[in-house]
């Protein structure tokens, strides 16, 4: 159960902090040069990229996740996305 827990919050903390901190402001402009650019403004879109990547990254961590590797890249988004409406609703 933690590992499944450590799996969202790691997939939110990357996401939130490529999509809206001002860290990684510049690498979004840079990035806006290519087609793949509005990847990097969409929470949604990311957070399912970076779920795909994180079951191969973090296997410990993803093993109870592994219906298959499409599966953590859908639970990383729509759990991003309920985070971000909870979150930045109040």
């Amino acid at each position: 159960m933690i590992n499944i827990i450590l799996f969202f919050l790691i997939c939110f903390g990357i996401t939130n902090i490529i999509v809206r901190e001002d860290i990684f402001k510049w690498f979004r402009k840079y990035m806006d040069k290519f087609k793949i650019g509005i990847l990097f403004h969409c929470e949604t879109c990311l957070s399912f990229w970076i779920g795909l990547g994180m079951y191969w990254l973090l296997p410990e961590i993803t093993e109870y996740i592994a219906l298959n590797i499409f599966f953590s890249g859908v639970l990383s988004s729509a759990f991003n996305k309920i985070l971000i409406i909870t979150l930045y609703k109040f």
